[in-house]
């Protein structure tokens, strides 16, 4: 219904102006060059921001200048990850339907998708689980992260009395610190909000440590599979490659966001000094073009503060509107000013729920509805995860969860990526479903056929 000569016409005329990335066979070619070029900017940015921070409201005009070389070099990352995610969404349906044809099942398809290399959001997981693994071998150390010690309470002490894990602890941060819960440029990074990393070490206390998970279970094949899965080996290597780089974009472009929020966050220190903000994070109630109206003197201080005041009120409004809500649902997505559906209604046997399946297998537990990062901590192993969406960060405690259910999203999605890549059943796109479930419901996920089956609630 999509493909029209307008949609036919747009792709020609973007195909033409970045071949190199909308090529198929050349978009990680371009990645290849593109990373290690892309990382230099953000530390050559990276200095002249900690050569700024001392300077004072001298500093505002390059700060301003900076963050737009920060915001151009992640414009420049998008433009590559758009055809990326174009092939992979494109490849995955193909592998799939051939591998069908071939006479593969989903799981031996999903199988053979997998990344041996495992995504950036895999290997910060078993990282995570090293560390929750070393601090349930102390009783001290468990003992303050289950209670709920601080972050600088818990590096004063470890630094002190237990230095390898302060010592893990921090190569941790400084490799993963520039990750956030979520892709909001508001929501500050791990590194500048060392407490979500102790949210996630909460739900982790007592996990194996990450040698101990393997994305898929050996089989013993039949000749025949053997020979139809090498003969489609070609295929799959080149979608898995897609899958792989749909993943890692956010981890690089996070490290663009850390740095923006940075910037703008001492951006926002000095207009709170030149009396046009009342608090610094007031500075991410604005748009970027208002900030820089007032640098210039286009705009009066009172007319900013008074912006950001009405828009931090009206969000705080919707923000307890969603938090009393009785449906922790995203908006539904628009088409002009109307809702779109992105699935089709159907009449289901009473205790069936209908979704689009995403990463095979079945598997039954208790369910666990999460609307919220600081909600992961009371997830425990053996539990159906049921939540609107998944973003990055919520990926580590995949290795506790049975299943995986979603409101939203797609084959593509991150959570399903990351469900294929833990051999984890998934079901997205069910309509209502945080609401439809509850806390303790047990539920049986078919993540081939997309149904989710409440067994007792």
């Amino acid at each position: 219904r999509f493909l029209t000569l307008g949609t036919l016409l747009a792709a020609l005329r973007f195909f033409l102006r970045e071949p190199m990335s909308s090529s198929f066979l050349h978009n990680p070619l371009k990645w290849r060059s593109f990373v290690p070029r892309f990382e230099a900017r953000l530390a050559s940015a990276r200095r002249q921001f900690e050569a700024l921070v001392g300077v004072g409201d001298r500093s505002l005009p390059d700060l301003l200048s900076l963050a737009t070389e920060v915001q151009q070099a992640n414009a420049e990352l998008l433009a590559i990850h758009r055809w990326s995610l174009t092939h992979a969404e494109i490849g995955y349906t193909v592998a799939k339907k051939i591998g069908r044809v071939f006479g593969l099942s989903s799981e031996e398809v999903e199988r053979e998708l997998s990344n041996p290399q495992h995504s950036k959001s895999r290997e910060m997981d078993e990282a995570l689980r090293d560390i929750a693994a070393m601090a349930s071998g102390c009783p001290q150390l468990a003992k303050m992260i289950a209670e709920g010690a601080s972050f600088e309470e818990l590096a004063a002490r470890s630094s002190a009395r237990y230095p390898e894990f302060a010592s893990v602890l921090a190569a941790f941060l400084e490799r993963y610190g520039h990750r956030a819960s979520s892709l909001d440029i508001a929501a500050p990074s791990f590194a500048d909000d060392p407490s979500q990393v102790l949210t996630l070490l909460r739900a982790l206390l007592g996990e194996a440590p990450a040698d101990a998970h393997t994305s898929h279970p050996a089989v013993a094949e039949p000749a025949p599979a053997r020979f139809r899965r090498v003969s489609l080996a070609p295929l799959f290597a080149v979608v898995r490659r897609y899958l792989w780089l749909r993943e890692d974009q956010r981890f690089y472009s996070l490290k663009a966001f850390q740095l923006m929020r940075r910037i703008y966050m001492r951006i926002g220190a000095i207009m709170v000094e030149k009396g046009c903000l009342v608090r610094e994070d007031d500075i991410l109630m604005l748009a970027k073009e208002e900030v820089a109206a007032c640098a210039v003197g286009a705009v009066s201080a009172e007319d900013l503060t008074g912006r950001a005041k009405e828009r931090r009120a009206e969000l705080d409004v919707l923000g307890r509107e969603y938090a009393e809500a009785t449906l922790c649902s995203y908006p539904s997505f628009l088409k002009g000013n109307l809702p779109y559906a992105t699935y089709e209604r159907q009449e289901e046997p009473l205790g069936i729920l209908r979704g689009k399946p995403v990463s095979a297998g079945l598997a039954t537990g208790p369910v666990r509805v999460i609307c919220s990062f600081e909600d992961l901590r009371h997830v425990r192993a053996g539990d159906i995860l049921v939540a609107p969406g998944t973003d990055p960060a919520w990926t580590p405690v995949f290795s506790r969860i049975a299943g995986l259910v979603m409101e939203n999203g797609g084959q593509l999605s991150h959570g399903a990526v990351v469900a294929r890549e833990y051999a984890l059943p998934a079901v997205v796109a069910v309509p209502h479903v945080t609401r439809l479930l509850r806390d303790g419901d047990v539920v049986t996920v078919d993540g081939s056929s997309g149904s989710v089956a409440v067994v007792s609630g």
